[in-house]
């Protein structure tokens, strides 16, 4: 897929791809992508979600059950200052210290 088609995306679900892993992430060529739901990604760990940072113009994501991620990665998300719908449903291993992180 070819960026120059990429580019206009606002939306991706990549939702319960069991094997995506950090090295499959790359959304620099999707600045204008609004929308991301990366739930169940068991794979994706601190590392894949430190580089959704370059998504200045994400307002909606989704990280449900994403088991790998910890408050060291989401404190990165704090960046994302359109974000205004952050779902951590079932990421077992963040506590407080992480959601503060973000507010």
């Amino acid at each position: 897929v070819s960026t120059q088609s990429t580019g206009n995306l606002v939306q991706l679900n990549l939702s319960r791809c069991l094997k995506l892993t950090d090295k499959g992430l790359n959304f620099s060529d999707l600045t204008n992508l609004n929308q991301l739901s990366l739930s169940e990604c068991e794979e994706l760990t601190d590392k894949g979600v430190v580089s959704l940072s370059v998504l200045t113009k994400l307002k909606l994501l989704d990280l449900s059950r994403c088991k790998k991620l910890t408050d060291r990665g989401i404190t990165c998300l704090s960046i994302l200052t359109n974000l205004n719908k952050l779902n951590l449903y079932g990421c077992r291993r963040l506590t407080d210290k992480g959601a503060l992180s973000l507010s």
